[in-house]
């Protein structure tokens, strides 16, 4: 049995997607019939790279998704059930309803014998050379929940990590957001009143008052430009970021950034230390781990600094030494190593060593947020200050004027 996906229209003349399975297209096309569904596009889940529905399936799954996939397809497999059985149930369920087609394609390339390494490579889900290691080490020593279990809570911790981030910046980006409103309500609307009431009583308006003045001239004159220009930083920063040589500048200036060096650095490691004990406990060989957890740390600096290093490791070099000689990592991670090397339980001392790196990554976050929040609020109060100050002249001087 095949996987098709399908568009079409019913008998009541609405639109119908989804997906049937049969052995062909045309036993696909008689099943939907009798549903009373008239197909308009019937294609195969797998081999239609530039189908409609190939667009669908290789929307990228979020972190949440793929460690709910991996998390439901190891409890389903420790149950007892088939892959095909565990693969059947999580297809129909609710919450993959908008990655059927992804999921499906990957079930038949099992059914035709692929393995699932092969099938997750080949398939429309996107997937990191750590998970796929993992994976094949599962299915190499007959323990696939067991790994697919380690991988869902990796991927957890991940998006534990990005949600935490993204909830330590909600607030300094709140105070920002206010600080720009009352900034363009001061300079687009309450100084050009405060003009027009200076030229009344025909006062000498001051240097800084002028200043001040120009300033909310130019801005009520490209206010339209600024708005553009705030839209558009979000989306150029990702795309810059993706530069290679700008991504090494702003990974290098961060490390060096006091108070941000330390969460970055400690990150890193969590990272790291985390996704290497994942990976021996799953039975990857140490060469390979070592590659593969300098990916995961999401530095690609700090990538290609382990693998230039891992030459090394291979010709004999112990991992302490090895590590010891890759920035970042030498002075938090060298320690750990040497202790597990000397217990003989590598894979156990990397968990507490990530365990300590999350205290300090978590400590150092809180941290940087507070210290964030408060320069914020600072230069908010200062340029209020500023106008205020600069408002509150005049007003004296005209209040001179009155009382004279």
């Amino acid at each position: 049995m095949k996987t098709f996906s399908y568009t079409g229209f019913t008998e009541a003349g609405g639109r119908s997607r989804g997906i049937v399975e049969a052995a062909d297209l045309k036993s696909a096309r008689e099943n939907l019939l009798a549903r009373g569904i008239y197909t308009e596009k019937l294609e195969p889940s797998i081999g239609s790279s530039s189908s409609r529905f190939s667009l669908v399936a290789k929307r990228k799954l979020s972190l949440a998704d793929k460690s709910m996939f991996y998390r439901e397809f190891s409890v389903l497999l420790a149950s007892g059930l088939s892959i095909d059985q565990a693969f059947e149930i999580i297809i129909h369920s609710p919450e993959f309803e908008t990655h059927q087609f992804a999921l499906a394609g990957l079930r038949d390339r099992v059914q035709q014998g692929e393995s699932l390494e092969a099938g997750l490579q080949n398939s429309a889900i996107h997937t990191s050379p750590f998970e796929l290691a993992l994976v094949h080490a599962g299915e190499q020593t007959g323990k696939q929940d067991v790994t697919l279990g380690a991988i869902a809570d990796y991927l957890e911790e991940q998006h534990q990590v990005r949600e935490r981030i993204g909830s330590a910046l909600f607030y300094p980006c709140i105070v920002a957001c206010l600080g720009l409103v009352v900034a363009a309500t001061m300079m687009g609307f309450i100084l050009p009143h405060f003009e027009k009431l200076m030229t009344k009583v025909a006062m000498d308006i001051p240097s800084s008052m002028a200043f001040m003045i120009k300033v909310s001239d130019i801005f009520r004159a490209t206010w339209f430009v600024w708005i553009l220009v705030l839209a558009a930083i979000p989306s150029l920063a990702v795309k810059s970021f993706r530069i290679p040589s700008v991504r090494l500048f702003v990974e290098r200036l961060g490390m060096r950034t006091p108070g941000v060096g330390g969460a970055w650095k400690a990150l890193m490691n969590l990272r790291f230390s985390r996704t290497l004990s994942l990976l021996l406990r799953g039975g990857v060989p140490l060469s390979d781990g070592l590659a593969m957890a300098g990916n995961a740390t999401g530095s690609q600096w700090l990538a290609a600094a382990v693998n230039a290093k891992l030459q090394s490791f291979i010709q004999g070099q112990s991992l302490a030494a090895t590590l010891g000689e890759v920035p970042v990592l030498n002075k938090g991670l060298k320690g750990w190593v040497l202790a597990g090397e000397a217990s003989g339980d590598l894979a156990g001392v990397l968990d507490h060593a990530a365990n300590r790196f999350q205290s300090k990554w978590e400590s150092s976050m809180a941290r940087l947020m507070t210290m964030l929040e408060a320069l914020i609020i600072l230069l908010v109060g200062l340029f209020i200050l500023g106008i205020a100050l600069g408002m509150l002249q005049p007003i004296l001087s005209m209040n001179d004027l009155i009382n004279a």
